[in-house]
């Protein structure tokens, strides 16, 4: 009894933030892209072209690189390279962390589900700073609001504790869970946004398509990181839907600036959320001059490269 209250809960948390951002739009209306444009962090008022963006580096053995220099990297906007104003580390600036839960039916036969919800705390607290925002979420055909978006440790952790009490089933609705929140009701909002995933990525209910999805993403400045569960963690066998399940988180990343994490067995379920925790704890922060044909708060069309000299080196950062 006391499950279904919390569980009814949830619905009620949900539905009051999503009255609140959908605020005086139809009850049938989709729902629409995921937080904020940063349009306005990026913008210097003596510097109508400046713009920021994050960016994570990994040596060979996939380790965060964590003494990155200026001289070290050139950036281009299509084949035009721009000037690369400065870069910091990216743990300065405010973050706002979603935590993403696939609750649907493939989910219910996963052991591990305890362990996820414990090791995402530990994640959220090796990063949190104060003044930071966060909030968990449970997907399925439905969204629900485990903690609602709240600049409070405890509220996440009981969010997170509550993970493991849910009912995993039903069908996928993960590219809608992508695409929640209106940016409009959190425009100006600064810093990082990075939303982390515990799927298969499997879709299979949603009024989104992942392009969609994407597109919300990359307009909110959300770096997706998926963490991929497969086999040993209640997912599907089939090797056609394991190819397409890799194929599309590889794409979510790879467009937001984010990773495919892949643990093979519950073992190493906490070395890569502790790789997780590095990557995030070793980002940078770069600012540069955008070309005058491409304002930086509508980039579309335009495409963003980054080199650097440092050999063997990973870069992370949203693929146009």
């Amino acid at each position: 009894m006391e499950l279904l209250k919390r569980l009814s809960g949830f619905a009620f948390a949900a539905v009051a933030l999503l009255m609140y951002v959908l605020h005086d739009a139809p009850a049938t209306q989709s729902l629409h892209a995921a937080l904020v444009s940063q349009s306005s962090d990026r913008i210097r008022a003596d510097e109508p072209n400046a713009v920021t963006l994050d960016l994570i580096a990994l040596d060979s053995d996939g380790q965060p690189i964590a003494d990155l220099k200026r001289e070290e990297l050139r950036i281009f906007q299509d084949r035009q390279e721009l000037k690369i104003e400065s870069i910091s580390p990216a743990m300065k600036e405010p973050l706002t962390l979603g935590i993403f839960f696939d609750a649907s039916g493939s989910r219910n036969e996963d052991r591990f589900i305890s362990e996820e919800a414990r090791l995402a705390s530990e994640l959220v607290h090796s990063v949190w700073r104060e003044g930071d925002t966060g909030f968990v979420l449970l997907f399925a055909s439905g969204i629900y609001f485990s903690a609602k978006p709240t600049g409070s440790l405890e509220e996440i952790d009981e969010g997170l504790n509550l993970v493991p009490q849910a009912t995993y089933h039903g069908a996928t609705a993960l590219f809608d869970a992508l695409t929640v929140a209106d940016p409009a009701k959190f425009a100006g909002s600064p810093g990082r946004k990075i939303y982390v995933v515990f799927s298969d990525f499997e879709d299979n209910a949603s009024r989104h398509k992942p392009e969609q999805a994407i597109d919300a993403a990359q307009k909110a400045g959300v770096a997706i990181f998926p963490v991929l569960l497969r086999e040993g963690f209640g997912g599907f066998h089939d090797k056609r839907a394991v190819k397409i399940s890799n194929e599309r988180a590889a794409m979510f990343a790879d467009k937001t600036g984010g990773e495919v994490l892949i643990p093979e067995s519950g073992k190493q379920l906490a070395a890569t959320m502790q790789m997780l925790t590095g990557h995030l704890r070793s980002a940078y922060r770069i600012s540069y001059i955008a070309a005058a044909a491409a304002p930086q708060n509508n980039r579309k069309g335009s495409k963003i490269r980054i080199e650097t000299t440092r050999q063997h080196a990973k870069l992370l950062y949203p693929k146009d």
